[in-house]
C-alpha cells in the first residue's frame, strides 16, 4: 500500500491531498486554460505531496524516494512542480476544489462530509466510499486531506 510505504520511508511530508478522478475532472473543467500553460491533469486518482527538507538536495532525494514508491505501486504520470509559481498554482486548484465542484452543478447544494482515519487506512476508506457512491446517482467527487497521525495527550 503506497500510503503505508510512504509513511514508513522517513520522508518529511508537509502536505498530502488525495483527489479522485471525478475531482480531477472537475478541476480540469474549472481551469480550461491553466494560467501557466500546463496541460490538464490526467483524470485518475491523484496524490499531491509537498515535501519539505533542510536543503534543496534533501528535498530532491525525498522526491526520488516518493516517486519510486509510487512507481512500485503502479503509479503513473508523476509530475514534479519546477517552480514556486507552479507549486502555488497546484495548491490554488486544490484550495478552490469546492467552488469548482459547485460551478459544475449550480442547481445543487454541496454536502460536505468529514471522516478521520489513520493514514494507513485511507486507501481502504476510499475504496469503500467509492463503492457506496456507485450505488447512488449524485455527483460525489472525493477530496481528502491526509495529515499526520498525532498521539492523544492523556
Amino acid at each position: 500500500m503506497t500510503s503505508k510505504d510512504t509513511l514508513n520511508c522517513g520522508v518529511s511530508i508537509g502536505r498530502c491531498e488525495l483527489l479522485d478522478e471525478q475531482m480531477v475532472s472537475v478541476i480540469n473543467l474549472a481551469n480550461p486554460s491553466n494560467p501557466l500553460g500546463l496541460p490538464p491533469w490526467p483524470e485518475c486518482t491523484t496524490l499531491l505531496y509537498e515535501l519539505t527538507g533542510l536543503s534543496e538536495s534533501s528535498v530532491e532525494e525525498q522526491i526520488k524516494i516518493v516517486s519510486d514508491i509510487a512507481l512500485k505501486h503502479n503509479g503513473q504520470d508523476i509530475y514534479i512542480a519546477s517552480s514556486i509559481e507552479e507549486t502555488q498554482q497546484f495548491w490554488k486548484f486544490r484550495k478552490e476544489a469546492l467552488w469548482s465542484a459547485m460551478c459544475q452543478h449550480p442547481d445543487r447544494d454541496p454536502m460536505i462530509t468529514d471522516v478521520c482515519v489513520p493514514l494507513t487506512e485511507l486507501a481502504g476508506l476510499i475504496v469503500e466510499t467509492k463503492q457506496e457512491i456507485a450505488k447512488g446517482s449524485l455527483p460525489c467527487p472525493i477530496i481528502a486531506h491526509a495529515g499526520e497521525e498525532l498521539p492523544l495527550n492523556e
